[in-house]
């Protein structure tokens, strides 16, 4: 019973909220800074990206992309990998949340939970469209995984996408079914519930923030950003990680800077997380070095060809550069994992003992 008031409250809690719908395009309210002496961030002022944490995440793929296995092959139709198929795929879910909690992570990214339609890009519809058996179990069962099993808190980002035409359908942003499909926290009554619904049902299943696929063209950006705003606001205070990075348009192309590099978008860039896949970021940022103070750049090792191949140093190394350039890393991969966070706790060590100094010098 009282998981189920979690789950019920978790969908209150957004359902109630008037105004998040729509509330990234209004472009005149303030934005106040936090009070450099106080702290204090009001109830509607925007918070600060710096209170998400830069640990690495540990990944769960739910998307396989294969549309003829055996298993379960109602689902076929959103190309979800066999392991997650059915109820039964939330054993191999809490396996997954088990796994990564015992090597130390506490964060997780879980990849299109729900598929894809296979003839659009990733839905937004994130909730409604993963089967019902299914959704019931993942809330009973990641909610005892929370609340009796791990000792720690964890957090849950979901991976879905930036467009929907409907709630419980698998169908994205395409040329076709453009005039149709509306993106989350737009205006207009189906936008709205459709948003609460996708984003209700999945906090209930202990989400504490989303990844947003295709989320940094310009006709997207924007909404996405003031969007991952208030979603930092209390009563939420959950985080937002766009997908890919917000870069400059030039004619056809992309601006480069002197190193060949792909020129950012740096308000955008400072304003909400980002991630882009390894692939995508050796590629495109090869030389960039993203600061740690001002920025949440993730990069996700979406493919295993990327390291698989490597030894265990040289896991360690890539990921030692990666840090070294300002990211985070999101991966399936014990070494580079532990290492990622080896990496992450040292440098939270070093903060705390250097705050430890300047309290002590400000009392002296």
């Amino acid at each position: 019973m009282f998981r189920r008031l979690v789950s019920c409250c978790s969908i209150a809690l957004l359902c109630a909220t008037t105004g998040l719908a729509g509330a990234a395009e209004d472009n005149d309210a303030p934005r106040r800074e936090t009070d450099n002496e106080t702290g204090f961030i009001g109830l509607y002022d925007t918070a600060p990206l710096s209170t998400m944490p830069r640990e690495p995440m540990w990944l769960l793929n739910c998307f396989g992309g294969q549309r003829d296995l055996s298993i379960r092959p109602e689902e076929n139709v959103s190309g979800v990998r066999g392991d997650w198929r059915g109820a039964e795929g939330v054993d191999w879910f809490i396996r997954e949340l088990r796994l990564g909690y015992s090597l130390g992570a506490r964060s997780f990214f879980v990849v299109r939970p729900m598929g894809t339609s296979g003839s659009s890009h990733v839905p937004a519809s994130g909730w409604l469209s993963i089967p019902a058996e299914k959704r019931i179990a993942l809330q009973e069962r990641v909610n005892d995984l929370i609340m009796d099993e791990f000792q720690e808190p964890i957090r849950i980002y979901y991976f879905i996408g930036s467009y929907m035409t409907d709630a419980r359908g698998l169908d994205g942003y395409s040329e076709k079914n453009l005039p149709d499909a509306f993106r989350l926290g737009d205006e207009g009554f189906e936008a709205q519930h459709a948003t609460r619904a996708t984003l209700g049902g999945l906090m209930s299943a202990g989400a504490a923030g989303f990844g947003i696929d295709a989320s940094a063209p310009l006709r997207t950006r924007y909404h996405y950003v003031e969007f991952a705003e208030q979603m930092r606001r209390p009563p939420f205070n959950m985080h937002v990680i766009g997908e890919a990075l917000p870069v400059v348009p030039k004619g056809r192309g992309v601006a480069r800077d002197a190193m060949g590099d792909f020129k950012t978008d740096d308000e955008a860039l400072e304003r909400m997380a980002w991630v882009g896949t390894a692939l995508y970021m050796n590629y495109r940022f090869h030389h960039r070095i993203f600061d740690p103070e001002k920025t949440r750049v993730f990069k996700w090792y979406a493919f295993r060809e990327v390291f698989e191949h490597l030894s265990d140093t040289e896991k360690r190394q890539m990921i030692q550069w990666d840090f070294e350039h300002g990211m985070i890393t999101i991966c399936h991969d014990k070494v580079m994992f532990e290492e990622a966070l080896r990496l992450y706790e040292r440098r939270e060590q070093a903060t705390e003992a250097n705050d430890e100094k300047f309290r002590y010098s400000q009392a002296d």
